[in-house]
């Protein structure tokens, strides 16, 4: 047995689908539109040495070796509806809109640490996020637009503290909230044959 490295074990699965749809309304609306499932589970168990030197006594028992097994999960559970319709005012000209709504439950980072329960992040996420971008193509090869939106992607919980009396600042490393964000961006993308766009 080498008791200077750690025993892991690790049990995962995934589980995702997405079904998608689109067409043309009109000559000019068109849409898009679908649905989104992931299923994801992780169960990991660490076996733990440590060497403890016990000074002053015999050399038979100078080094005790101490098993501490950790066990920790992570799961979750994404379900996504989303759609986007897009109008061409011209041949040149064109504004599209959508949104995505997003129900998420997680419930990862739990610690059983030598028979002691650490707590992780446990919560259920729903929110909506959205999308309108317009598009103008000034000549075959140069094309202005500006889009704006909104992004959510779900926090972490950190492992590896094993600390049974967390404080609220630790906590607050450990356990992160989702990420939100609203953005805007506009330029100009060109295409020059084989050169590829900018």
């Amino acid at each position: 047995q080498n008791y200077f490295t750690q025993g892991v074990l690790n049990d995962s699965s995934m589980d995702v689908h997405e079904i998608r749809f689109s067409g043309d309304i009109t000559e000019s609306l068109s849409y898009g539109a679908g649905a989104f499932y992931a299923k994801f589970n992780s169960d990991t168990n660490v076996s733990s040495y440590t060497a403890l030197f016990n000074f002053g006594t015999a050399p038979a028992n100078f080094v005790t070796i101490l098993e501490t097994p950790v066990y920790s999960h992570n799961k979750s559970n994404e379900k996504s509806y989303f759609g986007n319709l897009t109008y061409k005012f011209s041949d040149v000209t064109e504004l599209s809109a959508g949104l995505r709504y997003i129900d998420y439950k997680v419930d990862q980072g739990t610690q059983i640490i030598g028979g002691n329960v650490l707590g992780g992040l446990k919560d259920d996420f729903s929110t909506t996020i959205y999308t309108v971008s317009l598009a103008h193509n000034f000549t075959d090869d140069i094309m202005g637009y500006i889009t704006a939106g909104s992004s959510w992607r779900p926090g972490n919980a950190a492992v590896g503290n094993s600390d049974t009396s967390r404080t609220e600042l630790e906590r607050s490393f450990l356990d992160i909230g989702p990420e939100e964000s609203d953005s805007i961006e506009f330029g100009l993308k060109s295409t020059q044959g084989a050169a590829g766009r900018w």
